[in-house]
């Protein structure tokens, strides 16, 4: 595995730091569980979910209540890795049959 993608042997140790805690203004706070509940509403009505979700992303950044270095700074990037490898390994294994003759089992 790269070595870039392994924890270094320092964080196994080391509690996770914790993002500052955020002071919003009544009105952002608002807006910001608005923007969750129609969010999950619209999922829930049938609106794809990663779809949904983008959206309420989009007005969050478009609105100004995140700012895109914020936003950009939070992604967890080992995740997003982690996703896209799983992703890879499970097409692979659709694709060469693995995944059915598994399900058979």
């Amino acid at each position: 595995m790269a070595p870039r993608l392994l924890p270094s042997r320092d964080s196994l140790w080391q509690p996770a730091t914790l993002p500052q805690p955020v002071t919003l203004t009544p009105k952002a706070a608002f807006l910001s569980v608005l923007i969750l509940i129609v969010s999950i509403g619209s999922a829930i009505l049938g609106v794809p979910t990663y779809l949904a979700m983008l959206g309420g992303a989009l007005v969050t950044l478009l609105i100004g209540l995140v700012t895109a270095e914020e936003a950009y700074r939070l992604v967890e990037w080992r995740t997003i890795f982690l996703v896209a490898g799983m992703y890879a390994v499970g097409v692979a294994l659709t694709q060469t049959g693995i995944a059915a003759a598994l399900g058979q089992v």
